[in-house]
C-alpha cells in the first residue's frame, strides 16, 4: 500500500491557540515527518533504486571525504553533489536545504565566531576593528589591535561547511531510505546487533509514545472549555508525563513478552532479500572515483 504524502498541519493563528491545542498541533507535525520520511523513501528516484548496504557507506564515505578536505573549492563540490542526490531522489531540494542549513550549521557558525578574532586564533588581518589603540575594560588591557584574522574566518567557514555537509547528505539517507533497510544496512558496517536493536526500539517507541500522547490531549480537549490558566497547564502537563510514564511501562514489559514469545534473538530480520545490481556497482565506483578525486584535489589546491 502507498503512502500518500501528508499535509503539514499549520495555522496562522498560532499565538491564539490554545494550550492543547499547541500541543496537539506539534504532536501532529512530529508524525507528519515521520509520514514524508516514508513517502519519500517509496518515490522512484535515484537513491531510491539503490542498495540500502552501498548508499551507507558511499554516503559515509562522502561524509568522512568533507571532514578530510582542506579546500573550500572541494567542500562547495560536495555541497553541490549533496543538492544533485536530492534533486535527482525526488526530494525538494530548495525546501530541505534551507530547513538544514538555516539551523545546525548556522547555530555553529555564530558558535565560531569569537574564533575569528586575533585574540584566539591570530593570523594576517582580515578585518581591523582597530589598530594602535589602548583599551580596558573593567580593569583587563584589551590588545593594541583587534581584527578578524584571514586563518579564524577560513576555519569558521571549514566548520560550518563540514557540518552542512555532513547534516545534508545524512538527511538525503534518511529520506531516502525505509528505517528496516537501514537498520539491515548498519549491520553491514560491523555495527552490534544491541546497537542497531536499541536504535530500532528506540525510533518506533518514539512514534508510538506520539501517538499515545496525541489521543491523551484530543481526549483532554474536547473535555476543556476555554483556555486554561497557568497553574492548570502545569497540573496538566505534570499528569500528562506520570501517564504516560505509566503507560511505558506497562507497553515495555508487554512488548518484551510478545517479542521474546515470538523468538526474537536480538538480531535485526529483514523479509527482503538484497542483492546487488549492475547500477549499485556503478553507484559505487562513481562515489569512489569521486572521493578519490576530492582528497587529491583538494590537496592539489589546498
Amino acid at each position: 500500500m502507498k503512502i500518500q504524502p501528508a499535509q503539514t498541519v499549520t495555522t496562522k493563528k498560532s499565538k491564539q491557540l490554545s494550550f492543547i491545542r499547541k500541543t496537539i498541533n506539534n504532536i501532529r507535525l512530529a508524525l507528519v515527518e515521520d509520514r514524508t520520511s516514508e513517502y519519500f523513501a517509496q518515490q522512484h528516484g535515484l537513491l531510491q533504486s539503490i542498495d540500502p548496504r552501498v548508499k551507507v557507506i558511499t554516503i559515509m564515505g562522502l561524509i568522512i571525504t568533507a571532514g578530510l578536505t582542506r579546500s573550500l573549492a572541494m567542500l562547495v563540490v560536495l555541497a553541490l553533489i549533496g543538492g544533485v542526490l536530492m534533486r535527482f531522489s525526488r526530494l525538494p531540494v530548495i525546501k530541505m536545504q534551507l530547513k538544514i542549513w538555516g539551523f545546525i550549521p548556522l547555530i555553529t557558525l555564530l558558535a565560531a565566531i569569537p574564533g575569528m578574532f586575533n585574540v584566539i586564533n591570530d593570523g594576517s588581518p582580515l578585518l581591523m576593528l582597530y589598530d594602535n589603540y589602548h583599551v580596558a575594560f573593567m580593569g583587563v588591557k584589551l590588545p593594541q589591535q583587534l581584527f578578524i584574522s584571514a586563518q579564524g574566518f577560513k576555519s569558521a567557514i571549514f566548520l560550518f561547511l563540514r557540518v552542512g555537509i555532513s547534516l545534508s547528505l545524512g538527511f538525503t539517507l534518511i529520506m531516502t531510505t525505509h528505517l528496516n533497510q537501514l537498520l539491515k544496512s548498519l549491520r553491514v558496517l560491523g555495527i552490534p546487533a544491541l546497537f542497531v536493536m536499541i536504535i530500532e526500539m528506540t525510533y518506533r517507541y518514539i512514534i508510538l509514545l506520539l501517538g499515545l500522547s496525541l489521543d491523551l490531549f484530543e481526549a483532554r480537549k474536547v473535555r476543556t472549555v476555554g483556555n486554561l490558566s497557568v497553574s492548570s497547564r502545569r497540573l496538566l502537563v505534570g499528569s500528562s508525563i506520570a501517564v504516560l510514564f505509566s503507560k511505558s511501562m506497562m507497553l515495555s514489559e508487554e512488548i518484551y513478552q510478545a517479542m521474546t514469545a515470538r523468538g526474537y534473538t536480538g538480531e535485526q530480520v529483514s523479509s527482503e532479500y538484497l542483492l546487488l545490481q549492475w547500477k549499485d556497482w556503478v553507484f559505487a565506483a562513481s562515489a569512489i572515483f569521486l572521493t578519490v578525486g576530492i582528497i587529491i584535489g583538494g590537496s592539489f589546491i589546498g
